[in-house]
């Protein structure tokens, strides 16, 4: 009798310490920043809506191998993607971002322009994490899209 009390309690000490957190890990949700920037070498933006660009998104920027000199925030969006879903975001007229929260650190990020699919990408997205996608604009400018996750 005594086994199956041992393992009664083993069990229900399990169920008690497992259960909670299956529960909080089901409603987890990330929260993303997806910001549309525009590069140039130009020391302002010829449209007045646009705005420097974070310091953090700066700093990033200035890491990589990019050629431009400044650039300007055209654009941000905040989006929140529960495990499991897909939300998908309008970044302009021409371009969207689909998230897909694998299981709130791995995510899945497409990119699409006009429409169609230009880029898809799977990765661990922790906490402060960027990713920057750009792409050629008229002139010697480029666009940018940061995904940026902030919570």
């Amino acid at each position: 009798m005594r086994p199956k009390l041992l393992a009664a309690v083993v069990l229900t000490t399990l169920l008690c310490a497992v259960l909670p957190a299956l529960a909080a890990n089901a409603k987890k949700e990330a929260r993303f920043e997806i910001q549309l920037l525009w590069g140039t070498d130009l020391a302002k933006s010829p449209d007045t809506k646009h705005k420097p660009v974070e310091p953090d998104v700066e700093r990033k920027l200035k890491s990589l191998p990019l050629k431009f000199k400044n650039y300007f925030l055209v654009s941000k969006n905040v989006v929140v993607v529960t495990i499991g879903q897909t939300q998908k975001v309008q970044v302009s007229e021409k371009c969207e971002v689909e998230l897909k929260n694998v299981d709130n650190l791995k995510f899945e990020l497409a990119f699409f322009g006009k429409g169609k699919q230009t880029a898809k990408r799977s990765q661990d997205f922790p906490l402060g994490e960027m990713l920057i996608h750009g792409g050629n604009a008229p002139g010697s400018n480029a666009w940018l899209v940061v995904v940026k996750r902030i919570e």
